[in-house]
C-alpha cells in the first residue's frame, strides 16, 4: 500500500487527472470524487470528472454534480487517472477502461479487497468512508476546507455511515463530521436532499418491493425483491432503490438483510447488510463480489432461483458457524 506522500507527490506532478466512481454511484462515490477534484482544480490541474451512470436525482444537490461526464472523447488524454470507492476500472466501466491505460493509476478506497489496479494505492477497510481518507488527503495536502470541500465530505460520510447511526460511526468520525460543518457543511439541508426529497413513484416501487418480503425467522434472514416489471409500471428506475435493505434489515430477529434487484439482462444483483455477527463480505467475495463487514453485493447469473438457493445455503452456512 501507499502512504498520502506519495499520492500527493504524484498528483503534484499531474497535470491533466480523469477522476472516476464504481458506476451505480452513491453519496460516497460522488462525494469523494468531487471534493478531491475540486481541491484539484485548486491547485491548478485539469480534471474531469467522469461516471457511468447518471448523477442520482438525490445527489444532484452536490456542488459541480453536473459537471460528472458519462463519456469520452476517443482523443482524451490524461497523464494520471485516479479511481475513488472502487479498486478496479471495471468498475467504473465505460469509456473509462480504455482511458486508463499507459497511464499512472491511483486507487483511494475503503471496501475489503485483495488487490487493486493502482500504481499507488490507499485502502484503509477500517475507513467509516471513502470520504474520510479524501479529508485526510487534503489535510496532509494542506488544502484548506470550505463550504464547497465540506458538503461533498459530509454526504460522503453521511452516507456511509447511515446518516452516522451504523457501527462505522466512532467518536473519530463525529468529531470530522463537526469539522466539516464548522467549515460550511449544513447537516439539514443536506439531510433533505438525500432522504426528503423522493417523488411519489418510489413509494409507489417501494410497496411493490414490501409485497415480496420474504422471512425466515429461523436463520433471521429477510428479503425483499425488484424486478424489471415494477419498474415499468411505476416509472422508476433503480436510482430510486437507495437504502431499500435497510427496510428488512430494520425487522426484529433479522440478522441479515437481502435486496434482489432484476438486472435488465436478467442478472440478479443482491445487495446484502448485516446486523454484526455475519460478515457478507466474505459471503458476496464467494459470488464474484465484495463490500464491508455489514454491507456488501454481489451479482448472479443464470437461474434466479438457483442463485437463491446458493446464497441462502452460504448464508445459513455462516449463520451456523456464528452460533456454534
Amino acid at each position: 500500500m501507499s502512504t498520502f506522500t506519495q499520492v500527493i507527490a504524484a498528483l503534484k506532478q499531474a497535470k491533466r487527472i480523469l477522476i472516476g466512481s464504481h458506476y451505480n454511484p452513491d453519496g460516497d462515490a460522488l462525494g469523494s470524487a468531487a471534493a478531491l477534484g475540486i481541491a484539484l482544480e485548486r491547485q491548478g490541474k485539469k480534471v474531469t470528472f467522469f461516471n457511468r451512470d447518471p448523477v442520482p436525482f438525490n445527489l444532484t444537490f452536490l456542488p459541480h454534480a453536473d459537471r460528472f461526464v458519462r463519456t469520452l472523447p476517443k482523443d482524451a488524454s490524461f497523464d494520471t487517472v485516479v479511481i475513488v470507492d472502487c479498486n478496479a476500472a471495471k468498475r467504473v466501466g465505460g469509456d473509462f477502461e480504455k482511458a486508463i491505460k499507459g497511464t499512472r493509476v491511483i486507487c483511494i478506497d475503503h471496501h475489503q479487497l485483495e488487490k487493486t489496479e493502482g500504481d499507488l494505492t490507499i485502502l484503509e477497510p477500517d475507513a467509516a468512508a471513502t470520504g474520510v481518507l479524501i479529508m485526510r488527503f487534503l489535510e496532509e495536502a494542506k488544502i484548506p476546507l470550505d463550504r464547497i470541500l465540506a458538503t461533498c465530505l459530509f454526504c460522503a460520510i453521511t452516507v456511509d455511515t447511515g446518516s452516522f447511526r451504523y457501527s462505522n460511526a466512532t467518536p473519530d468520525v463525529f468529531l470530522l463530521g463537526a469539522k466539516l460543518v464548522k467549515a460550511g457543511a449544513d447537516p439539514y439541508e443536506i439531510s433533505k436532499a438525500l432522504e426528503e426529497n423522493y417523488p411519489a413513484k418510489r413509494y409507489r416501487l417501494l410497496a411493490k418491493s414490501l409485497a415480496t418480503l420474504q422471512v425466515d425467522e429461523q436463520l433471521g434472514i429477510a428479503s425483499i425483491d425488484v424486478t424489471q416489471q415494477m419498474f415499468k409500471e411505476t416509472g422508476t428506475g433503480p436510482d430510486l432503490t437507495e437504502e431499500f435493505s435497510s427496510f428488512p434489515r430494520s425487522i426484529r430477529g433479522v440478522e441479515v438483510a437481502l435486496f434482489f434487484r432484476e438486472l435488465p439482462d436478467g442478472r440478479l444483483k443482491v445487495s446484502m447488510r448485516s446486523k454484526g455477527h455475519v460478515d457478507v463480505a466474505k459471503i458476496a467475495a464467494g459470488f464474484g463480489g465484495g463490500g464491508h463487514v455489514h454491507a456488501a453485493g454481489c451479482t448472479f447469473e443464470g437461474d434466479a432461483a438457483i442463485a437463491r438457493k446458493k446464497l441462502y445455503a452460504a448464508l445459513a452456512a455462516a449463520i451456523g458457524k456464528k452460533g456454534t
